[in-house]
């Protein structure tokens, strides 16, 4: 039975102002998922919105042994939910003003024979003039509570050597890690630093910092103050690597693909169908002359 390495990575989270960091989508892999002849549905999540909203799933759809990443949370400042940050693949930071918010808890688990990697959000702070929120979860790393007047940094996301190299092989954008927690904004002193893997570097006071890296499913970092928009999370990616001698692909949405080895590697970046079409086996066959010339020669022997 042929198999291949699967990496699912879905989208991160984004956040709004005064927002703990977003947490890093979730992320799955199968060092040797089963694959046949077969149309795969891939489904790359989205980051989360400026308003703090979660970061949307991702899926290697085989029908047989589906594997699913869940999409980051996001750390909002909505009406009723006090700043609290979201659960999700990984979890969003806790945010902050006159009260700490709790980070939200992780959700990835193993998926379709994959590994999940996720981990929860840190807390807000609120001892201090700083308002400061907690770091976004990683894939590995939990976010960071946040300090007096300092943002908690992004948690570090899945090492590249954790996923058999498949993002130095095929030039992710962060060829180091996938899946980095956003760091959390402070009104004063020091913002939070975005996980490794694409996490966003939090805000401080009314500058905002930066949004997650597409497709690495990185969170965003924490919002600003004041009516400045919060920061959107990295968008997902799957990757797939399976033998050349095996299977020939097309795929329907963006993506980019190499060999490695004795491996062809594809890397999706939005939504399409992913065809694997078997390498047809040719067996040679002996002829009739084979025999009679050997006849012959032990003949004239």
């Amino acid at each position: 039975m042929a198999t291949a390495k699967v990496l699912v990575v879905a989208g991160g989270g984004g956040t709004w102002r005064f927002a703990g960091g977003g947490g890093a989508g979730g992320v799955s892999y199968d060092s040797a998922h089963t694959v046949v002849e077969d149309d795969y549905i891939i489904t790359i999540g989205a980051g989360g919105n400026t308003t703090g909203s979660d970061g949307s799933d991702s899926e290697f759809d085989d029908a047989a042994n589906t594997i699913t990443s869940d999409g980051g949370g996001g750390s909002p400042r909505l009406v009723g939910e006090n700043f609290v940050g979201h659960d999700g693949g990984s979890a969003g930071g806790g945010g902050s003003t006159n009260t700490s918010s709790l980070g939200g808890t992780a959700t990835q688990g193993n998926t379709g024979g994959a590994t999940g990697f996720g981990e929860d959000g840190g807390d807000g702070d609120d001892t201090g003039a700083g308002f400061a929120a907690g770091g976004g979860g990683g894939g590995t790393v939990a976010g960071a509570n946040a300090g007096v007047d300092t943002g908690g940094d992004g948690g570090d996301g899945v090492l590249d050597a954790t996923v058999d190299n498949l993002l130095s092989i095929t030039s992710a954008p962060d060829t180091s890690h996938i899946g980095g927690g956003g760091g959390g904004m402070s009104r004063s002193g020091a913002a939070g630093a975005g996980g490794d893997g694409g996490g966003g570097t939090g805000s401080l006071a009314a500058v905002p910092g930066t949004a997650g890296t597409a497709n690495t499913g990185g969170g965003g970092g924490g919002g600003p103050t004041g009516a400045v928009p919060g920061l959107v999370g990295g968008s997902g990616t799957v990757i797939i690597a399976f033998k050349t001698s095996e299977f020939t692909h097309a795929y329907t949405g963006a993506s980019t693909t190499g060999t490695n080895g004795d491996e062809t590697w594809v890397r999706m970046t939005n939504s399409g169908t992913l065809t694997l079409t078997a390498v047809a086996v040719v067996i040679a066959e002996r002829g009739p002359l084979r025999g009679i010339n050997r006849g012959i020669q032990r003949g004239a022997a």
